[in-house]
């Protein structure tokens, strides 16, 4: 049965249809089953990734993917901060009452929609809306599994402020799926994050939720996108340079598909982190240089000295080590260690072209033609 549902999934995900590109939903199917059968219940589980790896579309695409099954119910909450003010989107399918959830969140809707068995309600305040749920799921009676994706919940407060939610939440969590298996139902929460929040807050709270990695789109996927969208360029380039990060391929399709401007900026923004590194330190560029090249030999090494500061800082590398279950299989390349990674191979090429010709000033097209010559 649990094999029927997980195919029903997957099926059904692939006709979701990911706005601004107006293509169908691609690969994922591991990602899927990890969250159906191993992401664990009773527990926050926290996955992050690369900045732009896709995970607010993943949880969309799969709360779209659920709708139906009624073995399955799917609630969604999202933050965004818009001048300061935080707000929040609730997603939820039409087999929940409408009046049941209106009745915990009354006096602060914005809007409410509905299509394809889905209602959706936009929010003036992000301000408690977690707690109200777990509160409106402990009153209601349908039985099943219950899926909490809460999207971007780093937009709730600051670091602290997120850590104290996160410890209170994980107990709430607890409590609540020992209740609802009392009533022959489950609870999987999952809190989608930067990788940069998680990592932070997994040190200072650690076994209290679960941590998981998702990784960007492995690269028959995205070449397949790439194809998908008539892109005017080199597909195996594009793989070396962006490593498949859906959002940077959209981004890249802003800009006409002008894979050097892109480029471009990513190594300026390489050499800006260094720049930073070089004037907090005070360290001249021939020990940077001789850091950078290091830290380089082996990606897994280079978090042992101080320049990974920065680099984490910027989101430019992530931990991937044992700490961390994985949600994404991650792909075998330069750019990926055991324990260390960077988040888009365009970053890692500027470090190795740094090394290769012996300066930290390079350029695009220093990057471009080591990419070629080492790739």
């Amino acid at each position: 049965e649990n094999v029927k549902i997980i195919n029903y999934v997957i099926e059904e995900v692939h006709k979701y249809k990911v706005p601004d590109l107006e293509i169908t939903f691609k690969d994922r199917e591991f990602e899927i089953e990890n969250i159906l059968q191993k992401v664990f219940p009773g527990t926050i589980n926290v996955i992050f990734g690369p900045k732009g790896c896709g995970k607010t579309e993943l949880s969309r695409a799969l709360i779209y993917a659920v709708r139906n099954i009624k073995e399955i119910i799917p609630i969604y909450i999202g933050f965004k901060s818009e001048l300061g003010v935080v707000k929040s989107e609730l997603i939820f399918p039409k087999s929940i009452n409408i009046k049941t959830i209106l009745k915990g969140i009354k006096n602060i809707v914005e809007e409410i929609s509905e299509y394809l068995g889905i209602v959706k309600i936009f929010l003036k305040t992000g301000l408690h809306i977690i707690d109200r749920i777990y509160i409106m799921i402990s009153r209601l009676k349908t039985k099943g599994l219950y899926i909490v994706i809460v999207d971007e919940f780093r937009e709730i407060g600051s670091l602290s402020e997120v850590r104290q939610c996160l410890e209170i939440d994980a107990n709430t969590v607890r409590y609540l799926n020992f209740e609802l298996k009392e009533r022959g139902s489950q609870l999987k929460v999952i809190y989608f994050t930067s990788d940069t929040t998680a990592q932070e807050l997994q040190l200072k709270i650690g076994s209290k939720c679960s941590w998981w990695i998702i990784w960007n789109l492995p690269k028959e996927s995205f070449l397949k996108i790439v194809e998908e969208l008539k892109l005017d360029i080199e597909p195996e380039l594009t793989w070396q340079l962006l490593g498949g990060n859906p959002r940077e391929l959209k981004e890249l399709a802003r800009q006409h598909n002008n894979l050097k401007d892109w480029a471009s900026n990513k190594v300026e923004f390489v050499l800006d982190s260094l720049e930073e590194y070089i004037l907090a330190e005070g360290k001249d560029r021939e020990q940077i240089l001789n850091e950078i090249k290091k830290g380089i030999e082996n990606v897994d090494e280079l978090s042992w000295y101080k320049i990974w500061d920065y680099l984490f800082k910027n989101n430019i590398v992530m931990k991937v080590n044992a700490r961390f279950w994985k949600l994404s299989q991650l792909p075998k390349e330069p750019w990926i260690g055991k324990r260390n990674a960077f988040q888009l191979p365009i970053y890692y090429w500027t470090l190795k072209t740094i090394c290769e010709l012996n300066k930290i000033d390079v350029n695009v097209d220093d990057v471009l033609r080591i990419i070629e010559k080492l790739s």
